[in-house]
């Protein structure tokens, strides 16, 4: 189980810190998926404009969504 300790959100990536994620997918609030990145630890998100996102990580049989704003 991921909790809001384990997704950091950085001014130019989210990293989550327990390990690999089977992916990490930065949408939209219209659910458009923006980013995706596979077998990692890091997304970067320069390429984002500043607004409200969601970020959902799959995980071993799990996924953990989070709202974030980009400044």
């Amino acid at each position: 189980y991921a909790d809001n300790q384990t997704v950091t959100i950085l001014d130019d990536r989210i990293e989550y810190t327990d390990g690999i994620a089977k992916s990490i997918t930065i949408y939209d609030l219209s659910g458009v998926a923006l980013l995706n990145k596979s077998n990692t630890q890091s997304i970067e998100t320069t390429s984002l404009s500043k607004g409200i996102y969601i970020v959902k990580l799959k995980l071993d049989g799990k996924a953990v969504s989070q709202k974030f704003i980009k400044k």
